[in-house]
């Protein structure tokens, strides 16, 4: 695909949609951590297969969209696509660099203007533990990438977003309130954006700390930078896997299995967190849309 084609496939992919009828979202829920059971809270769900959809970047292509509605509230649940290396010959770098975060700027066209992004990754500071949850305050993009390199001409943001209200303060603060209420931990924390796929080394984890970074997480550049470029506001959630054990190094002993086991326990009191923010999360998605119109 051409760089510059990101406006044609988004007018494509969004005419089919609403051909199809699919409802349009207030709220993008993109979820790195998988839609675990959120799905069947859906009222009125629908499966639409995105290889089967025109306009669809090959990366999302085996990836499903669940749309329906979530506390009267219409939504879209969408699992994060895979990362370049983990899908073959479909990423990489001969594809443009929106293609991982297209569904955000999907989502923008057809009305939403929130996204709620989940995520795993590993703790910097001592304080915040595997199995704990971070909701973002704020993010360093330590990538080295960005989605909106050669977009320049596009439509569907300008050309340097704003990305200092990014994070939604209103949201973060009702999502402690309501973390609190439920005995969930979680806490406001400054998230690094890296690359991978690897588990990082111990000098790489000292350099985001020194950045003032209290966790990193992999993927989350591409769809953070969508969402400024395309008008929406964020609620960033962070299951830690890992992190400094006092005594060990900062990487010692790492390994895949255990990481997998932390996200797993932290994925119940995220469903949790998200379901009690409903209400709230429609609030702001309608003040959002008046603020459009």
């Amino acid at each position: 695909m051409d760089p510059m084609r990101l406006d044609e496939c988004v007018a494509a992919a969004a005419s089919q949609l609403e051909e199809e009828g699919v409802g349009a979202p207030q709220i993008l829920f993109l979820l790195g951590t998988g839609t675990g059971t959120m799905t069947s809270s859906l009222l009125g769900a629908r499966k639409t297969h995105l290889d089967q959809i025109e306009g669809m970047p090959l990366i999302w292509s085996e990836q499903t969209l669940h749309s329906g509605r979530m506390g009267g509230i219409p939504v879209w649940l969408l699992e994060d696509a895979p990362g370049d290396l983990e899908f073959g010959e479909g990423g990489g770098p001969a594809h443009p660099p929106w293609e991982r975060a297209f569904p955000v700027w999907l989502a923008a066209e057809l009305g939403a203007r929130l996204c709620v992004f989940t995520a795993a990754g590993g703790s910097l500071v001592e304080d915040l533990r595997p199995g704990q949850l971070a909701v973002l305050r704020d993010h360093i993009n330590l990538s080295g990438t960005t989605p909106l390199l050669g977009m320049g001409q596009t439509r569907l943001g300008p050309l340097f977003p704003d990305q200092s209200e990014l994070h939604n303060e209103a949201l973060r603060a009702l999502s402690l309130e309501r973390a609190t209420e439920r005995g969930i931990s979680l806490s406001p924390r400054i998230g690094a954006c890296v690359q991978g796929p690897a588990l990082s080394t111990p000098a790489e984890r000292a350099w985001f700390a020194s950045t003032g970074a209290e966790l990193f997480a992999q993927g989350m550049a591409g769809p953070l930078l969508a969402c400024a470029h395309a008008g929406l506001t964020a609620l960033t959630l962070v299951a830690i896997t890992d992190g400094p054990v006092p005594g060990k190094g900062p990487s010692e002993g790492l390994n895949m299995a255990e990481l997998v086991a932390s996200a797993e326990k932290a994925a119940p009191a995220m469903e949790d967190l998200i379901h009690s923010l409903l209400a709230d999360l429609g609030r702001v998605a309608s003040e959002r849309e008046a603020e459009y119109s």
